[in-house]
């Protein structure tokens, strides 16, 4: 909707709890928006962010295949612990850090500008390198 020649004559009145007062003033500013503005483009599903990406077909595909490897890897501990009946602690700790990075890292796609692509494609791909190499030599 147009903002042009539009009175707002309706208001809204919400309660808030301390904590979602000041998420909401913190989210506001950080998009250098008035909480109004803020609300306003949460209402209409508007980006606040104005970034969006884009993958092609061979991001597409290289990102499945790195998915499909992190399955293998995950196979292969199984297998593992259930040959030997036990995991080294190490090696569960190992993949439950990595498995959260790479979760950190897949939760930011979103929000990447154009000139962070390649950064976070090389900070990934080397998180799952590593991941890769450890269990190969755990097998």
């Amino acid at each position: 909707m147009s903002e042009q020649n539009r009175l707002r004559r309706e208001k809204l009145q919400v309660w808030l709890v301390e904590e979602e007062k000041e998420l909401l003033m913190r989210n506001a500013a950080s998009y250098g928006l008035s909480q109004s503005e803020y609300i306003r483009k949460l209402i209409f599903a508007e980006s606040i962010t104005g970034r969006y990406y884009t993958m092609d077909k061979e991001q597409g595909k290289r990102l499945l295949y790195e998915v499909n490897r992190i399955g293998n890897n995950i196979n292969r501990i199984a297998y593992n612990t259930n040959a030997k009946a036990y995991a080294a602690h190490a090696d569960w700790a190992e993949l439950q850090a990595n498995f959260n990075e790479l979760l950190t890292l897949l939760g930011q796609v979103p929000f990447l500008k154009r000139s962070e692509q390649e950064a976070w494609k090389k900070q990934a791909f080397a998180l799952l390198n590593k991941s890769q190499m450890h269990w190969n030599r755990q097998g």
